[in-house]
């Protein structure tokens, strides 16, 4: 090890003499200058000084025994130790070891007897009977000794049913590596305490059997899952109720369910579940379900405050995810693609005579969906997709009795809109800004931002000048409301009144629109539009979910953006010479930050804006 006590200038130290002394011998240890041991130098060494007096070692100095430091024959320091890398040839049978979260130190046999080979507990071959009893008894030997690890070699190991009890985890040699393979039409694992697992395996049903469940458990605490895939079996996991669970880089694959995490107390068995709490499940794939990928329901009691992170759904063919009753849920980058139906379906459980059984605050944050349809029911309480990535995606807004807030979101041509569309809600916030310079009193645009047709925006900006050829600075505040106002298509050939409200597409080009306003004399005149996805074609015939319909006339003509009511707040702060100026305003299709300095004068200018847009 490098010896860091004279690694650095030490006050005072400048040509001391440092001896290195063996802690187990008191003799002069051997020293080296590189950390291979090749390069043998003197002991004692001399410190090289600087200008003030301070020494350290020449160079590195490295030593391999445990050591001590004697200082000009005078001072000496406390011992080093080498850290242990082998007990060979040591009597350690009464050696304790603890870690930081340990307390008090632990026996070190009784932490090597925390790790069982399920090998040495019997055969483990081609009878599923047979490895069952072995593992079995692997098993109840690491339960008897307080939990531990039980150890699975490679391969495929066949199986009937095995239950692991609390603290105990059973472990292979990784996914796909140890392959536990079942056939039973039953639940084929149960985890019977809390803080049991699974790590580093693949539970493999074979042919989805009917009534086969890979893993089981009835409310459980703590319990663990560590890089495990599921599959092909008719029900992945079911918990009847779980806190605190931590699943890490957990996949289900080919199965009916993939997991179904229920707030369920087992009223019609022993009663004995419980309501699902504090679900961590961070990585994993959730592919080929033919049902549900994964099932969030309050059956008798409360699904909430679980975070879902970075799990990808992959070509489900039922619902991806089915939210019933929960509440307060979290999915953080995850993905959906290749799904035939839906990637969320989210209701309020159906018993009218429960009060906490109705969806509630639901985000789903930086991700991306790929077609597939989102569908809603009941009270959807404070649901939103937060700064997603929605492509070709269908939301059906038949049933939900809320609002559903698209926010950062950003949609290309082919989402669409079903059912009751003014449900859907969208909104922007940005933060930006800008640096540059102006050298005269003419006006300079610093910052801009655009709007859609019909967006409402309110800008915040705080905004610094300081002289670069001078002493002079400038601190300002400015706020402003700002609207785009709805684009306007021209038609004729009306054959009925379109409907305020209700979104017009074109049948042609596809591209679609919410009608806030008509103007018609006629069969001609206008609709205002906003929300507008892809572009109308000349000619091409127009209509609406309730029959309203008529022919394009010409191009769609977008409105600029105009500032509403007076500038709420131009308030200088700070401003050393009058004549500089910052103003809010409307240009075109968005809205303009300018900046006015001074003739010869060079200003540096930045801007911090904040944007809030509907």
């Amino acid at each position: 090890m490098r010896i860091e006590e004279f690694d650095v200038w030490r006050p005072g130290a400048g040509g001391d003499t440092v001896e290195v002394r063996d802690a187990g011998t008191d003799a002069k240890a051997a020293i080296y200058r590189d950390e291979a041991g090749t390069l043998a130098v003197s002991n004692p060494i001399t410190l090289i000084s600087d200008a003030d007096g301070n020494g350290k070692f020449p160079y590195p100095i490295y030593v391999f025994v445990s050591y001590y430091l004697k200082i000009d024959d005078v001072n000496q320091t406390g011992i080093t130790r080498q850290a242990l890398t082998t007990l060979a040839g040591e009597d350690a049978s009464a050696a304790t070891v603890k870690t930081d979260s340990e307390n008090p130190a632990v026996s070190l046999s009784d932490i090597l007897k925390r790790v069982v080979f399920a090998s040495n507990y019997g055969t483990i071959g081609n009878d599923a009977a047979v490895n069952t009893t072995t593992i079995t008894a692997a098993i109840g030997a690491s339960a008897a000794q307080g939990g531990g690890r039980v150890v699975l070699p490679a391969g495929t190991i066949k199986y009937n049913t095995l239950e692991i009890p609390g603290s105990v985890r059973l472990v292979g040699q990784g996914e796909d590596i140890t392959v536990l393979q079942s056939s039973v039409g039953d639940r084929t694992i149960t985890l019977t305490g809390d803080a049991a697992g699974l790590e580093d395996l693949t539970l493999d049903g074979l042919t989805s059997i009917p009534d086969s469940t890979a893993l089981y458990g009835k409310a459980l605490s703590d319990a663990v899952l560590d890089n495990v895939k599921i599959k092909r079996f008719e029900t992945g996991m079911h918990f009847h109720g779980a806190t605190r669970s931590h699943f890490h880089q957990v996949s289900l694959d080919g199965c009916a369910t993939g997991a179904k995490l229920h707030g369920d107390t087992d009223a019609p068995g022993d009663g004995e579940g419980s309501a699902l709490s504090q679900l961590i499940w961070r990585g994993g794939v959730i592919r080929n379900c033919t049902t549900i990928g994964i099932d969030l329901a309050y059956i008798d009691t409360t699904v909430e405050h679980c975070h879902i992170e970075s799990l990808t759904f992959v070509d489900n063919a039922g619902d991806a995810v089915h939210v019933s009753g929960a509440r307060f849920l979290r999915f953080v980058n995850c993905q959906w693609t290749g799904g035939t139906d839906n990637n969320i379906n989210v209701e309020d459980d159906d018993d009218d005579s429960k009060t906490d059984n109705k969806v509630r605050s639901i985000r789903l944050i930086d991700g991306l969906m790929s077609e597939g349809t989102c569908a809603f029911d009941g009270e959807c309480r404070d649901i939103i997709f937060d700064r997603f990535d929605l492509k070709g995606v269908t939301f059906d807004m038949s049933l939900p009795e809320r609002l559903i807030t698209l926010r950062d979101c950003v949609e290309d041509a082919d989402v669409e809109l079903t059912g009751d569309s003014v449900k859907i809600a969208r909104a922007t916030t940005s933060e930006g800004g800008s640096a540059g310079v102006t050298s005269d009193a003419v006006a300079t645009e610093a910052w801009s931002y655009p709007l859609e047709p019909g967006q409402v925006a309110y800008v915040e900006g705080k905004i610094l000048a300081k002289q670069q050829n001078g002493k002079n600075i400038g601190v300002y505040h400015v706020s402003a409301a700002f609207l785009r106002n709805p684009a306007q298509l021209n038609f004729d050939n009306q054959i009925t009144d379109f409907t305020v409200g209700q979104m017009v597409t074109g049948e042609t080009s596809g591209a679609t629109a919410r009608i806030v306003g008509q103007s018609d004399s006629g069969g001609s005149g206008y609709i205002e539009l906003t929300d507008i996805r892809g572009i109308f074609v000349n000619n091409e015939t127009i209509s609406d979910p309730e029959g309203g319909e008529a022919l394009v006339n010409g191009a769609l003509v977008e409105q600029n953006v105009t500032i509403k009511g007076a500038q709420v707040s131009l308030h200088t702060d700070v401003e050393d010479v009058a004549a500089w100026a910052v103003a809010l305003n409307a240009n075109g299709g968005e809205i303009r930050l300018q900046v006015t300095g001074a003739a010869s004068t060079i200003i540096e200018w930045t801007s911090h804006m904040n944007v809030v847009t509907t």
